[in-house]
């Protein structure tokens, strides 16, 4: 009897085990089968007449992204809503806005700037290209319960700006307060020598400092001033209001909503920030109304990633402007940040430039500066193509400082965006040192040396007079060569060089008076003059993106966000800001090695 219970269960469990097998391996097939359908049919979003063309800017507004994998691109079309990225191309937001201009099938575009994050140069490059497309008849409006400084820019270029009566536009100028740190260093017996060429190269200050220099404080009133006031420019223009009301609605914007009982839409309103103050509800009924619609559920609203699903990208054959982009601190070499390593753009820069189709070529570059040597191998690698004939123009995203600078003088032209801050040339050092805070935990440090300086590398041991001497020498040497490159490239004499040096920063407007750029403007405008330069006007771009990563699909399928603190009224200004909030004085300190200053 117990056998033949065995075997009845025995049997039992060859079932379930055969049952599983033949589920799994249909579900296997249907899957397999049913990504040979999705990969053979055509997965082109269909785009209906009268359609609204949704553009969601959320996250992080950057110059450029990896180059997408074969599955990126396969999945972006078959899913996009799944595909998102982290973060958001400019060049491809522009690509749509001006598809859409030109496509009947788009009858209005509708802006959600809520969750963007931008600097002041790319917000500027969008709003212009939404003025544009109100131009040519296609109309852009907007919904918030709430517009910050960065998403009012975008949304005041829009034809109708709505508002919720809850919400209000909170505008209130341009600040820059860092943290200093020296108290605490001070407690924690720590030592930073700083040194330094340059007056106004300021970003080690508050390591050594417990408020600004007035140097500081005057150099950077002097650039958030000129900033300010371009800031409130584009807003003027965009809703034909004085630009001075945008500053007084800014200086008084506490005394205005006490004035109106609290109600600070109605104070947008009565300001004329904004068009309507409604719900969303309301905001979607107007949409339907202005389409012929009567129920918003008839509407057919087309997504920024679907829509770009249906644009086929643009592969010159031949005559060509070589287009690479390159963001964040300049770095030697490939460390898995968003950083500009050395090693991979000048592989980049060497396959555009000898690309067949290649006749001329634009670094699009967006940094605050780095490494001195990284930025001397980018340099001598634009130099190298440019000493072939081929004219290399550098364009200026939101900074060109410091060590992007130091690049850009290998370049035929230098362009910068109006509100780019570029300049900043200058060189600083700091060294930390941990004797004392050693000490304090009962560590010291002994020993011997075959020579005087062998235990200069050691935090652990003072600096002498003779090392800091030779430090300071070597900063110097770097300075006067950082000088010596400005000078040639820019035709200046060894004065005029040391007065627009000294670590001093300045606007695109300010750059181009001074003889620091060739012109004001955007990528467009670099690319055309580099064709020009090379003899074919109108050679359309041809873009040489970055490698993708290992980890870049597995980003791109898992994150639709990027989390950060809300800081962006100061991400306009400093990616020192956004280092500060997001890491705290670790990763201030290591933005400070790569970061505003070339060293």
């Amino acid at each position: 009897m117990p056998f033949s219970i065995a075997n009845l269960v025995r049997r039992l469990w060859q079932t379930i085990d055969l049952t599983r097998r033949i589920l799994v391996n249909a579900l296997f097939v249907l899957l397999v089968a049913g990504i040979l359908l999705a990969a053979l049919a055509d997965r082109t979003p269909q785009i209906p007449d009268a359609s609204i063309l949704r553009i969601e800017l959320a996250g992080p507004l950057v110059e450029e992204t990896p180059e997408p994998t074969g599955m990126e691109q396969f999945l972006s079309q078959l899913a996009p809503h799944i595909t998102r990225h982290a973060a958001t191309r400019v060049t491809d937001v522009v690509r749509i806005l001006r598809a859409a201009a030109l496509d009947p099938r788009i009858a209005l575009i509708e802006l959600d700037t809520r969750d963007v994050e931008a600097d002041l140069a790319k917000l500027h490059i969008l709003a212009q290209e939404i003025r544009l497309l109100r131009q040519s008849g296609k109309p852009v409006w907007t919904y918030s319960e709430f517009y910050t400084q960065p998403a009012y820019l975008l949304a005041a270029a829009c034809d109708r700006v709505s508002l919720h009566p809850l919400g209000g536009v909170l505008l209130t100028g341009f600040g820059f307060y860092p943290l200093h740190f020296k108290k605490l260093l001070d407690d924690l017996r720590i030592d930073v020598t700083l040194l330094r060429a340059g007056t106004y190269k300021s970003a080690a200050e508050p390591l050594v400092r417990d408020s600004m220099s007035e140097e500081t404080r005057s150099a950077t009133r002097a650039w958030l001033e000129t900033l300010w006031r371009a800031f409130r420019m584009d807003i003027a223009a965009s809703r034909n209001i004085p630009a001075e009301a945008i500053h007084h609605y800014a200086q008084g914007l506490d005394r205005l909503v006490v004035e109106a009982n609290g109600d600070a839409a109605l104070v947008a309103r009565r300001q004329g920030l904004v068009d309507a103050v409604e719900t969303s509800a309301a905001f979607q009924a107007a949409m339907a109304k202005h389409l012929g619609r009567d129920d918003p559920k008839d509407l057919s609203i087309v997504s920024m990633e679907a829509y770009a699903a249906t644009l086929s990208p643009s592969q010159p054959q031949k005559d060509a402007v070589a287009v690479v982009r390159a963001q964040g601190p300049i770095v030697p070499e490939t460390d898995g940040t968003d950083a500009i390593a050395a090693d991979a753009l000048v592989e980049r820069l060497q396959r555009a430039a000898s690309d067949p189709r290649t006749r001329a070529l634009v670094l699009r570059l967006d940094s605050p500066g780095g490494s001195a040597a990284a930025a001397e191998d980018i340099r001598a690698a634009l130099a190298r193509i440019r000493d072939t004939g081929m004219p290399v123009v550098v364009s200026f995203g939101a900074m060109g400082a410091s060590g992007a600078y130091w690049i850009a003088t290998a370049a035929t032209r230098i362009l910068a965006e109006p509100m780019t801050l570029t300049g900043s040339i200058g060189v600083f050092a700091t060294i930390p040192n941990l004797t004392r805070a050693a000490q304090r935990l009962g560590i010291t440090s002994d020993g011997v040396g075959t020579t005087e300086l062998a235990d200069q590398a050691n935090p652990l041991r003072p600096l002498s007079s003779r090392t800091t001497a030779a430090l300071e020498a070597s900063l110097q040497h770097s300075y006067r060569r950082f000088q010596d490159l400005v000078a040639q490239a820019r035709g200046f004499d060894a004065s005029t060089t040391s007065r627009l040096a000294q670590g001093q920063v300045w606007t695109g407007e300010e750059a181009k008076d001074l003889r620091l750029v060739d012109a004001v403007g955007g990528e467009d405008l670099a690319v055309t003059m580099a064709a020009t330069l090379a003899g074919v006007p109108n050679a359309p771009a041809l873009e040489f993106r970055p490698e993708p990563q290992p980890m870049d699909l597995l980003s791109t399928l898992v994150h639709s966000h990027v989390f950060a603190p809300d800081i962006r009224l100061l991400a306009p200004l400093s990616p020192l800001a956004r280092t500060l909030a997001r890491g705290g004085i670790f990763a201030w300190a290591a933005e400070l090695s790569t970061g505003w200053t070339t060293h």
